[in-house]
């Protein structure tokens, strides 16, 4: 304990079980966009595709840890952190009506996300009129894609807000 504040908390913990879920959740879109990747590093290292994708995880893991619990210590060390997260698990007061903030996010996120996929489509299409074709063609599983925006969602969040920090 500094200065009254933890190194390891729960708060920490269950924000590392995320980021190690969103990593978890990117493994398929990888593997089907660089399956040879893996191959050659099983090859090369003389493994097994299921012990180097263990492998990439166990890494992950301790990076993602070393970023979250540091970042919020720092955090909490300049009087932020996570208040959500700490009033659920300590039974506190949450600091703000969180179901009216969640709906005016969520509406927010789904008009930006339309707003980016028809520019980016607009854009395409000015650049190369072709490339409309290939923007509608699925390179990967759609299911693939859902699971890697969650690695977007939570990872790739965690680590910009904390180790930023």
């Amino acid at each position: 304990m500094v200065n009254g504040q933890r190194f390891f908390s729960i708060t920490g913990f269950y924000l590392w079980l995320g980021s190690v879920f969103g990593a978890v959740c990117l493994l398929p879109y990888i593997h089907a966009l660089t399956p040879e990747k893996f191959n050659e590093a099983a090859q090369r290292l003389d493994l097994s595709v299921p012990i180097i994708i263990a492998l990439s995880l166990l890494q992950s893991a301790v990076i993602l840890g070393l970023v979250t619990f540091s970042g919020l210590w720092a955090a909490r060390k300049l009087g932020l952190g996570a208040p959500l997260l700490d009033a659920a698990h300590q039974g506190g007061k949450l600091p703000y009506n969180v179901r009216r903030c969640s709906l005016n996010t969520i509406v927010l996120g789904v008009v930006i996300a339309f707003l980016i996929v028809g520019l980016d489509a607009l854009f395409s299409y000015l650049t190369e009129p072709n490339s409309l074709d290939r923007l509608t063609q699925q390179q990967t599983a759609p299911w693939k894609g859902f699971l890697a925006s969650f690695n977007g969602g939570i990872t790739e969040e965690i680590q910009m807000r904390l180790f930023v920090l």
